[in-house]
């Protein structure tokens, strides 16, 4: 019972040093990114490093007559449809359309309604959580296959960072004081270039 114990306290203490990891990443991200398309190249830079650093062990484990750790499947399926947006509402800006600084849009901005629920559109790791700059709150996820997801316009966000959330699973909400229609920005990025999501290739990636 005492190993048991120890054991449990050892990975409590693991989980909670990884939790402090992340923030001080997250806090030094946010602090170096000198906007939000710096942001996102800083994060898939850091994802290609891992990935490198992952390949790299696998390498010597192999060479050492270890089983390296089994590969993620990138999974491909149907294009991604309106009922994989990360809420319900009409898209008021499409991708490549002229935005409302008059910028080629490299996501869509979606109406919806205040209060209402955001989730993930795919199933992923949580890459970035919470206020960015003049940015509001805005969510990050990595999916497999060198896929991202960068979604703002929370009134709330729920995830936290690390956290692996399941495809449609709520990560926030919408503001409720932003009048009857807040806008949701879903900008779909595939190795570090935004995408159309309305003709993406989904990647139906599985959480855990």
């Amino acid at each position: 019972m005492g190993s048991l114990l120890e054991k449990r306290q050892q990975l409590a203490t693991k989980t909670e040093a990884d939790r402090r990891a992340e923030e001080d990443r997250i806090t030094s991200l946010s602090r170096d990114a000198k906007d939000l398309r710096d942001l996102m190249a800083k994060i898939e830079a850091q994802q290609r490093a891992e990935e490198a650093r992952a390949a790299a062990a696998a390498k010597a484990a192999k060479a050492k007559g270890k089983a390296p750790p089994a590969e993620r499947e990138t999974p491909h399926g149907p294009l991604v449809s309106s009922g994989a947006y990360p809420v319900a509402g009409t898209v008021r800006v499409r991708y490549g359309q002229t935005d409302d600084v008059g910028s080629a849009a490299r996501g869509i901005t979606i109406a919806t309604r205040a209060g209402a629920t955001v989730t993930a559109p795919l199933a992923g790791k949580v890459r970035f959580a919470g206020l960015f700059r003049s940015y509001g709150r805005i969510l990050i996820l990595e999916h497999p296959g060198g896929y991202h997801s960068l979604i703002a316009g929370f009134g709330r966000v729920d995830a936290a960072v690390g956290a692996s959330v399941g495809a449609g699973e709520p990560v926030g909400i919408m503001p409720s004081d932003a009048g009857e229609r807040p806008d949701l920005y879903f900008e779909f990025r595939r190795d570090g270039h935004p995408i159309d999501p309305q003709q993406a290739t989904s990647v139906k990636g599985r959480s855990g």
